[in-house]
């Protein structure tokens, strides 16, 4: 497996595990149009979970999208680190199809890029709760 970059800095603080309510009106609120890949210049500025099966990755300032995922790399718990790889190898584009990896995890941790979507970090958010 060739490991083309690795997302070591920058993880948001983890706001704490949100109940699927919540995580849908986020959704619901800041996905945005779907796109076929993302191309830095240089590095991934930032990443952050969102749940179980979803990353955040932010490229230059403030500029995020939503990374659906397939697999079993669990991004909850991805602490600080995740690695990416992409087709071909060492590729500065992600893409459906590329995989990232939760390092330090038990097992395998891998997951596939399934869907990618831009996303609104500032889009209010209704609150999800019911009375």
């Amino acid at each position: 497996m060739i490991v083309a970059g690795m997302l070591s800095a920058c993880m948001t603080a983890p706001e704490g595990r949100r109940d699927q309510a919540t995580l849908d009106a986020e959704v619901a609120a800041r996905q945005g149009e779907q796109v076929d890949r993302i191309c830095f210049t240089r590095e991934i500025d930032g990443w952050r979970a969102l749940g179980e099966d979803a990353v955040l990755l932010e490229k230059g300032v403030n500029d995020w999208y939503k990374l659906d995922l397939a697999g079993t790399c669990e991004p909850e718990w991805a602490f600080e680190t995740i690695a990416l790889r992409t087709r071909p190898a060492g590729s500065l584009c992600v893409s459906e199809g590329d995989a990232i990896r939760t390092l330090g995890m038990p097992g395998d941790g891998t997951c596939f890029i399934s869907a990618i979507h831009e996303w609104d970090e500032d889009a209010a958010v209704a609150d999800a709760r019911t009375d």
